[in-house]
């Protein structure tokens, strides 16, 4: 009410019609993350307010890419892909600064991956990695997805092996190193790099808060099909931040579930990842990237031996518990 105010008396030019954009998409999510205990005619409500503010907001100040963003987000939301890409070109197009450049390439080289860009997506990649020459996942393992769907696995498996000897990576590369090759078809030779760096391998090395070296330790386990998710969750509740562990516990668990043929365990791995929200800085954005080709294409990975046959692969290991714990309430309201 309050930015609609603002609205009606001229203050504050787009800004106001930006955030309420937001905040009617986010609406949308949370009824849709309830659907069939509200009244669901509230989805398409929200939306439909989420994409005429992000308009009205173009139209008071074409010159602003912020309200751009707004329908970006809303329409990707509304799994509208072709048209959120149209719409981060012209946001990047209008971005006022590096960081909204920067984040426009973030999340458009995902729309890309998503509606077949390969080498579009590639492109945006490489932009954003001189944005964030940091980034694990922008230097070896979005590439190494990338390259996989373009058929150089030879080249995709040379960026997740980098990953083990990322500098001053610490447990933590070793881990993304196994989950990458996973993700690729190499669970063998991440079993392998799992087992021979274990001795040697630094745990408080790389932390990035919350992460603590127990709590790395634990993921090490937890990748060699050691310790359960649940184990973790249970870890990461003393945690001031347990979501941002949450996300990465469901991930790699995802991901080694994946890579043994349990596509159905999978699947409820990275959506529980998904389903952390972390803001989308780590997991939440990861677990979407891999979700979202999951369920567009019944046989992706196709460089993976994928079966919906839950039963008969099941690995035989601590990952195979399903924590009840883990269905926390307010969980699908993203």
């Amino acid at each position: 009410a309050s930015l609609r105010q603002l609205i009606e008396h001229g203050h504050y030019g787009a800004q106001p019609y930006y955030l309420l954009s937001i905040a009617h998409r986010l609406a949308a999510e949370i009824y849709s993350g309830s659907s069939g205990t509200r009244d669901d005619s509230l989805v398409s409500e929200h939306y439909a307010k989420a994409l005429a503010y992000a308009q009205g907001g173009q139209s008071v100040d074409p010159s602003t890419d912020r309200p751009i963003t707004a329908a970006a987000e809303c329409l990707e939301s509304m799994g509208r892909y072709e048209e959120a890409r149209a719409a981060r070109t012209r946001a990047i197009a209008a971005a006022a600064n590096e960081y909204a450049r920067c984040e426009g390439h973030h999340y458009r080289w995902r729309l890309r991956y998503w509606t077949g860009d390969l080498e579009g997506a590639l492109e945006d990649v490489a932009v954003h990695a001189g944005c964030d020459p940091q980034s694990r996942c922008y230097a070896h393992v979005y590439p190494a997805l990338l390259l996989a769907e373009l058929g150089d696995l030879n080249g995709a498996l040379g960026h997740a092996r980098a990953l083990a000897d990322e500098e001053s990576g610490g447990a933590v590369a070793v881990v993304w190193s196994a989950t990458c090759l996973r993700l690729l078809g190499a669970a063998d030779e991440a079993e392998m790099l799992l087992a021979e760096r274990a001795d040697a391998v630094d745990f408080a090395a790389g932390l990035v808060p919350p992460q603590t070296a127990e709590w790395v330790r634990a993921l090490y386990a937890l990748a060699q099909g050691q310790q359960s998710p649940g184990e973790l969750e249970a870890l990461a509740g003393a945690s001031p931040a347990p979501w941002k562990l949450w996300g990465e516990a469901y991930f790699h668990a995802a991901a080694r579930r994946l890579a043994a043929g349990d596509r159905v365990g999978a699947l409820e791995w990275f959506e529980r990842a998904y389903r952390s929200f972390d803001n989308e800085e780590r997991y939440t954005y990861h677990a979407k990237l891999i979700l979202n080709k999951m369920r567009q294409d019944s046989a992706w990975p196709p460089w993976i031996d994928v079966s919906w046959n839950h039963a008969d692969d099941m690995p035989a290991d601590a990952d195979a518990e399903r924590p009840a714990t883990a269905r926390r309430s307010g969980e699908g309201e993203q």
